[in-house]
């Protein structure tokens, strides 16, 4: 027993180690690109499945709240997906769904500049879904587990999305934006829709 619990503490300990590292990176290096390595890495250690939206597959998948955020940036926008089989494939999965904002602006709604830094850390959900899919994969718990990060970046650009646009999300809903700085749900529930 004391061995079990010793190997499930080192198990979390380094999902959480991932998602402090990610978390604490700045920026310009953990774009959502940046992302997608240790995801696939992830995969290929634990045998899960992992499938990488970019921006044209995102387009495919008319994702287009995800896209309206993403469109003020050049960085190509990241969905991942890893799932985890461990039980039945037909029992339903638990879902773990993060949101993955490497830096948030605010977008034409800016934010104050003071402690704007900080909005780093807009990616600690989408990192603490890989931390949480790496201790899983170790783990081996026996249940079905899908996790899914939508990564991007909020930024003002002549391309922007802006108060007042339209945009059709995944589920087929419309959506007006009232304010940009309100990114994240824009981005989940394309990633809530994609995984349903």
């Amino acid at each position: 027993p004391s061995r079990a619990a010793l190997a499930t503490g080192i198990a979390i300990g380094e999902g959480q180690s991932l998602t402090r590292t990610l978390g604490m990176m700045p920026g310009n290096l953990c774009t959502p690109h940046f992302l997608s390595p240790p995801a696939a890495e992830i995969a290929k250690r634990h045998s899960f499945k992992a499938t990488m939206l970019g921006r044209k597959e995102l387009e495919a998948e008319k994702m287009g709240s995800m896209l309206s955020v993403a469109q003020g940036t050049p960085q190509d926008p990241q969905l991942i997906d890893l799932e985890y089989r461990g039980c039945k494939p037909e029992e339903k999965p638990v879902v773990l769904i993060g949101k993955g904002l490497c830096f948030d602006s605010g977008g034409i709604s800016i934010k104050p500049a003071d402690k704007m830094e900080y909005m780093k850390f807009d990616m600690s959900g989408g990192g603490a879904v890989l931390g949480a899919m790496d201790a899983i994969g170790t783990l081996k718990p026996k249940v079905n587990v899908v996790g899914i990060v939508g990564a991007t970046t909020n930024m003002p650009s002549g391309d922007a999305l802006k108060p007042g646009d339209v945009v059709q999300a995944h589920s087929g809903r419309f959506i007006e934006i009232i304010n940009t700085d309100a990114e994240g749900r824009l981005v989940l529930a394309d990633a809530l829709a994609y995984g349903v």
